[in-house]
């Protein structure tokens, strides 16, 4: 017989990888950014990009990592 993982410790297990989570979605959170682009012939288009704090692509280091 196997021993089984309780309740509280898969609470616990849960609650780090959704902690992780949070942690390593956070820098895009802070660096995305949206630009609205009008073009002579009325149209627009939206787009979201990484801003980070070295530069834009292809120059920031940033996005190599």
């Amino acid at each position: 017989m196997r021993h089984r993982t309780s309740r509280k410790k898969a609470r616990i297990f849960l609650l780090i990888i959704w902690a992780l989570s949070c942690v390593l979605a956070a820098p895009c959170l802070m660096y995305s950014t949206v630009m609205t682009k009008r073009y002579n012939n009325g149209k627009t288009r939206t787009v979201c990009y990484m801003l980070w704090p070295d530069g834009r692509y292809p120059t920031s280091m940033a996005d190599y990592m």
